[in-house]
């Protein structure tokens, strides 16, 4: 009875049979682009016939979406099981509590249908529908996923029949069940008002009831029961309004046909098309999509839809990059090209400023503005420098261009870089073990010669200038800053300015001693130990001075013997040398204010 396709002619009445002919075209209905995985974009759309019935077995081969007006290839196309809202309302007005000739009320023959309705193996999926359940008489049931709980709290119900709430208050009080936020978005969302004719409203309430479900997105399905000859009656016509204006359907109960139109169209709003596609949009703000279904019978088109996205050309930087490449040999009967190192290997980082991580096309690197190096396929963040050809002292200039999927390009700042080119005299080679002793006896006189200089025109000697601050890694303990991976944090020199030093999950620490320090600050204000970056358990890095006579300020405020922990945007200051301590990807800029009576440390 339940789902039965012959229900006399005349007794369901379809909404969709108001509109014009012009209209029997195939619908969409499309949910909100889903972007958190862009530069893929997925969607979720029901493709309706003429009678609002679902349009199953469509593919690939049958849509075609155009973002901003142009084609998108490479769809993917599967048909998937979606979560649905339905919300249940018996109006047990006195109107329901009229009995047949067998001595049932409406409201028995409403309850049994709904309760065969639960059992159908389709309606009692658990955990794939939001139901509830409202009567005149109160709320039973609200936001359950299983149609068993539904079925035993109508079971249960002994209704009134005292109508103390009129009809159309206990719609709008329903709709807002249906407006209720979910953990899923966008689902489709029905509400069944089995009712009683009831008093013609005011034309407020029922714009009130079409507006609110318009907000939702739901449609009302109106299911009167009353007499076949009662259907003339003004009663009836903002019934049929709602189901019309929301996109659901009225029905007339009748025992013999039951529910089953109504019951098709909303399981069958279970059923959607999820087409997910690469995106090709390369600006900044709203982009429109419209979705095209082609089949044998038909072709129909949607309105398009925008969605906004942040997008932004990716930032590329090189990871730990030389200053200087020695290549030199003791034995001179090498050639220059096989002098080692013969090749350099350089690493980058590129990162997305936007958030979207995607995947990179191409990627170049670049010698003296000369293209040495390209690459297109992974790996795209290291390259080998070929040194084979350089056969003289000189200094070069590095870049590496970058290309992602959207074809956004990026590039590194200029590497200046000296290759030192080093070969022994040929024609000392043969006497040199001879010389070794003579030249060490020569430079112990020569070096207590400049010795007792220094020292009787020590008090009379001018200053030296102070050295210029450097900032290097030590040799022996860049292995210890080198990862595979993207690095856990950057210190970025602001004072001497130079390249990123990456922080890579290990205590690091940083002084003028180089036998003692990872990172080497070449200045006479920095101690030989001055401050240590330790990594905590939960990736923070603490910053602890080491006992320094100038101490270690952050922000420009004095770090306490405890040390103190290292946001993004920090200003670290040892001595003259400044850093500021950065995060990888999108962070607000940090802001550093500075009290009047707050102290900073000496320059």
């Amino acid at each position: 009875m339940l789902r039965s396709a012959h229900a006399p002619l005349g007794v369901i009445l379809l909404a969709i049979a108001l509109r014009s002919t012009a209209q029997l075209q195939p619908s969409l209905s499309l949910s909100e682009p889903d972007t958190q995985a862009f530069p893929s974009i997925s969607l979720r759309v029901s493709v309706s016939d003429e009678a609002d019935r679902r349009i199953p077995g469509l593919t690939a081969d049958n849509f075609q979406i155009l973002e901003d007006q142009r084609p998108v290839d490479d769809l993917v196309v599967e048909e998937v099981l979606v979560g649905t809202r339905q919300v249940f309302v018996i109006n047990t007005a006195p109107g329901l509590g009229v009995r047949d000739s067998h001595g049932r009320t409406r409201f028995d023959l409403a309850r049994e249908e709904l309760l065969d309705y639960w059992r159908d193996p389709d309606a009692s999926l658990i955990g794939i529908d939001d139901l509830s359940l409202l009567t005149s008489d109160g709320l039973l049931i609200q936001h359950s996923n299983s149609a068993a709980e539904l079925a035993s709290a109508l079971d249960q119900m002994e209704p009134t029949f005292e109508g103390s709430i009129s009809g159309f208050d206990l719609l709008l009080l329903a709709l807002d069940f249906a407006a209720d936020p979910l953990a899923e978005a966008a689902i489709p969302s029905s509400l069944v008002f089995m009712t009683p004719l009831i008093e013609t409203p005011r034309d407020l309430p029922i714009a009130n009831a079409i507006s609110r479900a318009s907000d939702s997105g739901t449609a009302i399905f109106p299911v009167l029961f009353s007499n076949e000859e009662d259907l003339e009656l003004p009663e009836v016509e903002p019934l049929m309004e709602l189901a019309e204006s929301t996109g659901g359907q009225f029905l007339v109960f009748d025992p013999e046909g039951g529910m089953g139109a109504v019951v098709d169209r909303i399981l069958d709003q279970r059923f959607q098309y999820k087409i997910t596609f690469s995106s090709r949009a390369d600006t900044p703000g709203i982009h429109l999509l419209q979705v095209q279904v082609r089949d044998d019978d038909f072709q129909t088109s949607s309105q398009p839809i925008p969605y906004e996205i942040d997008v932004r050309p990716p930032e590329v930087a090189f990871i730990q990059p030389p200053n200087e490449i020695v290549r030199q040999t003791d034995d001179p009967e090498l050639s220059v090209e096989d002098m080692a190192p013969t090749s350099f290997d350089l690493q980058i980082l590129t990162t997305f400023p936007d958030g979207h991580a995607r995947s990179i096309e191409r990627s170049s690197l670049l010698v003296d503005e000369e293209v040495v190096d390209v690459r297109r396929e992974a790996p795209f963040d290291r390259f080998e420098w070929d040194l084979t050809g350089y056969r003289q002292s000189g200094a070069h200039t590095l870049r590496v261009l970058v290309e992602d999927s959207l074809g956004l390009e990026a590039e590194t700042i200029e590497l200046p870089i000296q290759v030192v080119v080093s070969r022994p005299e040929e024609g000392l080679s043969s006497l040199r073990p001879a010389l070794d002793s003579l030249v060490a006896v020569l430079a112990v006189i020569v070096a207590g010669m400049v010795l007792v200089i220094g020292l009787t025109t020590l008090i009379r000697r001018a200053p030296l200038p102070e050295p210029a601050a450097g900032i290097r890694l030590n040799p022996v303990k860049r292995m210890r800053l080198q990862s595979t991976g993207p690095p856990e944090a950057l210190l970025i020199p602001l004072r001497p300015s130079g390249e990123p030093v990456p922080l890579t999950g290990v205590d690091v620490v940083l002084g003028r001693d180089a036998s003692l320090a990872a990172i080497v600050l070449d200045d006479p204000s920095v101690e030989r130990m001055h401050a240590r970056l330790i990594r905590q358990a939960d990736g923070d890095y603490l910053l602890r001075d080491q006992g320094s006579v100038a101490g270690s300020w952050i922000n420009y405020e004095l770090v306490p013997k405890s040390g103190r922990r290292l946001q993004h945007g920090d200003h670290i200051q040892l001595g003259r040398v400044e850093f500021r301590f950065q995060l990888p990807g999108d962070h607000p800029p940090r802001k550093i204010r500075i009290s009047p009576d707050e102290g900073s440390p000496a320059a």
